[in-house]
C-alpha cells in the first residue's frame, strides 16, 4: 500500500477551550501517537473561558458559551460562530476568509450549509420581547461574499436542518403550519409551491446524488380523539399527488431513514406511553416509497428498539433491539426480513464506515462504551475496544479511523478524544483536554478515497521463543517445568461449573460476562421460521407455573411413545420413555441387533424387556378377569409381546 501524500490525508477538527485546530490522520503502518498539525489553528477571540451573566435558558452551557461550527460537505469551508462573530476559513489554505460582526446575527446556536456549499442557513433562539427574525438563509460565494437572501421569525428551536436543499440544490424546502414550502430553483424571493397536509409535525426530504430522485415525507401524529398517525411520500414538488402512504398507531415522534437510492425508507416511530416501560414504546416500519410494500420489521428479541442504521452500499440494514443483551440484527431491504445474527450484548450504537465495508457496534450513553468493529463484507469481528465516556464518535472518510469523544457539557471531567484504528487495534493516541467542545472529521466528497479491504495479517514465526520450549532439548524431550493450560471460557462461580447455567438439574448462578450482558445470540444466519422466541434465550421452569402444550404437541408425542419393535429390528440398550402408572407408555428406539451387544447392554436390555412384558401381564389381567375396556393403546401393547418375547429369546441365546 502507498501512502497517500499529506494534503490527501483526512482532517481531524477539534475545539477546545484553546481555541480550534485540524490535524492529520495518523499513517496506517507506523502511527505515531502524537498528530501532525495542519496549520489551521483558531483561537479564542477573547479569554480562554468566557462567562457571561445571562438568562439560564439562553442556550450557554454552565456559562461557557461554545463556539457552533459548520463544514461544507466538500469539507473545503469551515464556518465558525463565536462571541458575537461569524467568520469563514479556507480549510485547504488555512486562510481566514469574510468575518461579520452584526447585532443582527444573535446569537447563533444551529448552523449548517447546503449540499453544494451555496448556502448558509442559521437560527438564534428567540428571548422574551424579540421579535427580529432568526431564521437567516445567507448565499456564500467560497466564503468570499456573504449575502443574506431571506429571514423568517422561527419563535421554537425546529427540528434541524429546518430548511432542506437537494443535492444538486435545485429545490429547497421548509415546514410552515399544516403545509411544507418548495422552492423551485431555491429562490427564496418567488411564489412557492405549498404541499398542504393537516397538522404536519414533521418532514424529510431525499435526494439522489445525480439529482433524478427526489422524495418528500410529510408526518403527522395520532391526535387526542385516537385518530393513527400518518406519513405520505411525494414526489419532488407533490404535483403528482400522494406516492405511498402508511398510518400507524403509538407514533407521536418520527425518525426516517432513507435508504441510499431512496426506494425504501424506515419509519422509526416513538410514543413517550406505554404500560410495559417508562421510556415509552417505538416501533420500526419499511416502507417502499413507490407504494408497492410496506411492513413492521419484527425484531428478533422482545424489547426496546436501540439504534438503526443503513449500509451505505444499500444492500442491508441493521437494528439493535431486545432487552439486554440486545440482539443485533442484519435485514433484508427489500422484505424487511431478518437474515443475520451479529450476535447480543449490552450496545445502542451502529455506525457504518463511509464504504460501507466497516461497521461499529458500541454501547455510549448511559453503557459502558464498549465497541465491536465488524467487517460486514466477511461477516466477522475484527476486533474490540473501550469507548467508555464517550458522547461524539465518526469515521473518518478513508473508512481507516474511528474517532470518538468525551466532550463538554456532557462530561463535566476527563474530557478526551481517541482515535483507533478500523480492526479496533488503539487508542493510536489520546488526547486529554480541560473541555473538550468536538472533536470529528472534516467532510470529503465520495470517491476521494478508495475502499480498501483489511489489511492482510503477517504470518506469526514458527520459531519458538518461549524459554520453556527451549530448554526442551537439553532435559530430554519435555521442558523441565508444566506449562499449564489457559482456560478462556468466561469465569463461572463453583456452583454454576458443572453445566450450562441454563440447566434444570445442575448448579445455578451466573458468569461474569452474562452478568454485564455479553452473552446471548452467537453470530449466524437466521433461520426463514425465525421467531422471537429462538432469541429470548433457552427455557426456563418459574416454580407454580404450569406449562401449557398444544393439541399438535401432544398428538406428536404420542405418536413417539408408541411401541416401535419389529421381528427383524434390533433394540435399543435403553428405554427412552417413561411408563405411567398403567404402564401404556413404550418406546424402544431400534439401534442394533442383539448378536453386535455386549453381555452388559445384552443384560439390561433383558432386565428392561421383562419389565415391559410384566405389564403387559398387568394389562391383560385387568382385561380378561376384571372386564375392564382397555384403549387402543394398551391393546397395541398387548399385540407386541410375541415380539418383545422373541427378542428377549435371542438375547438370551447370544448370551449363552
Amino acid at each position: 500500500m502507498t501512502s497517500l501524500p499529506v494534503s490527501a490525508k483526512p482532517k481531524l477538527f477539534v475545539c477546545n477551550e484553546n481555541g480550534m485546530e485540524c490535524f492529520y490522520a495518523p499513517e496506517e503502518k507506523n502511527p505515531m501517537s502524537v498528530l501532525v498539525p495542519t496549520g489551521l489553528k483558531i483561537s479564542n477571540f477573547d479569554k480562554e473561558v468566557r462567562r457571561v451573566n445571562s438568562n439560564p435558558t439562553s442556550g450557554l452551557l454552565h456559562g461557557v458559551e461554545m463556539p457552533i461550527t459548520a463544514f461544507t460537505p466538500d469539507g473545503n469551508i469551515l464556518a465558525v460562530f463565536d462571541n458575537g462573530k461569524l467568520s469563514f476559513f479556507n480549510m485547504s489554505t488555512n486562510e481566514a476568509l469574510v468575518t461579520l460582526k452584526e447585532e443582527s446575527l444573535g446569537r447563533i446556536e444551529l448552523m449548517s450549509f447546503s449540499p453544494l456549499g451555496t448556502y448558509l442557513v442559521t437560527w438564534s433562539r428567540v428571548y422574551k420581547g424579540d421579535k427580529n427574525a432568526n431564521l437567516v438563509v445567507y448565499r456564500v460565494n467560497n466564503g468570499t461574499c456573504i449575502k443574506v437572501l431571506v429571514k423568517y421569525f422561527e419563535r421554537r428551536q425546529p427540528i434541524w436542518p429546518s430548511i432542506r436543499f437537494t443535492q444538486k440544490e435545485t429545490l429547497a424546502t421548509r415546514m410552515i403550519n399544516n403545509a411544507v414550502q418548495v422552492f423551485e430553483d431555491c429562490a427564496f424571493d418567488r411564489k412557492n409551491t405549498c404541499i398542504k397536509f393537516v397538522d404536519v409535525a414533521h418532514f424529510s426530504l431525499f435526494s439522489s446524488n445525480d439529482g433524478l430522485v427526489t422524495k418528500l415525507a410529510l408526518f403527522k401524529p395520532e391526535d387526542n380523539g385516537g385518530g393513527p398517525a400518518r406519513v405520505n411520500i411525494y414526489e419532488k414538488d407533490g404535483s403528482t399527488g400522494i406516492q405511498a402512504s402508511k398510518s400507524f398507531f403509538k407514533a407521536q415522534n418520527i425518525e426516517f431513514h432513507w435508504s441510499p437510492n431512496g426506494k425504501v425508507v424506515l419509519l422509526q416511530t416513538h410514543t413517550d406511553t406505554s404500560s410495559e416501560t417508562y421510556y415509552g414504546e417505538s416501533n420500526l416500519y419499511l416502507l417502499h416509497t413507490d407504494g408497492s410494500y410496506d411492513c413492521i420489521i419484527n425484531r428478533t428479541k422482545n424489547g426496546p428498539l436501540h439504534a438503526v442504521a443503513w449500509s451505505p452500499k444499500g444492500n442491508e440494514f441493521t437494528v439493535i433491539a431486545g432487552n439486554f443483551p440486545a440482539n443485533i440484527t442484519v435485514y433484508n431491504p427489500k422484505t424487511g426480513a431478518p437474515y443475520f445474527e451479529l450476535g447480543a450484548a449490552a450496545r445502542n450504537t451502529l455506525c457504518y464506515s463511509p464504504h460501507g465495508r466497516f461497521l461499529c457496534v458500541a454501547g455510549f450513553g448511559s453503557l459502558r462504551g464498549d465497541m465491536d468493529f465488524w467487517d460486514m463484507n466477511k461477516r466477522k469481528m475484527m476486533g474490540k475496544a473501550d469507548g467508555s465516556c464517550s458522547i461524539t464518535y465518526s469515521w473518518s472518510p478513508c473508512g481507516r479511523w474511528f474517532a470518538t469523544g468525551s466532550t463538554y457539557p456532557r462530561m463535566q471531567v476527563d474530557n478526551c478524544y481517541k482515535i483507533f484504528k478500523y480492526n479496533g487495534n488503539g487508542p493510536i493516541c489520546e488526547v486529554q483536554a480541560k473541555r473538550l467542545f468536538d472533536v470529528s472529521w472534516v467532510p470529503a466528497l465520495q470517491g476521494i478515497y478508495p475502499d480498501r479491504p483489511q489489511e492482510k495479517k503477517k504470518k506469526k514465526d514458527k520459531k519458538s521463543t518461549n524459554l520453556l520450549d527451549t530448554t526442551a532439548g537439553l532435559f530430554g524431550t519435555e521442558p523441565f517445568a508444566e506449562k499449564v493450560p489457559i482456560n478462556k471460557h468466561a469465569y463461572r462461580p463453583p456452583g454454576a461449573r458443572d453445566g450450562s447455567v441454563f440447566s434444570r438439574n445442575r448448579g445455578g448462578g451466573r458468569s461474569l460476562a452474562e452478568m454485564l450482558g455479553e452473552t446471548g445470540v452467537g453470530p449466524g444466519r437466521v433461520e426463514k421460521s425465525v421467531s422471537a422466541v429462538l432469541f429470548n434465550g433457552n427455557e426456563r421452569n418459574i416454580p407454580g407455573l404450569t406449562t401449557v402444550k398444544s393439541k399438535e404437541g401432544k398428538r406428536k408425542r404420542k405418536k413417539r411413545n408408541r411401541i416401535k419393535v419389529n421381528k427383524d429390528d434390533s433394540i435399543d440398550t435403553g428405554d427412552k420413555g417413561k411408563d405411567s402408572s398403567d404402564g401404556t407408555k413404550l418406546h424402544i428406539q431400534i439401534i442394533k441387533k442383539p448378536s453386535e451387544m455386549t453381555p452388559e447392554e445384552l443384560a439390561k436390555s433383558i432386565k428392561k424387556m421383562k419389565k415391559k412384558l410384566k405389564q403387559i401381564e398387568a394389562l391383560k389381567e385387568r382385561r380378561d378377569k376384571n372386564g375392564e375396556k382397555l384403549n387402543a393403546d394398551q391393546n397395541e401393547k398387548i399385540s407386541n409381546e410375541k415380539n418383545i418375547l422373541q427378542l428377549v429369546k435371542e438375547m438370551e441365546s447370544v448370551i449363552v
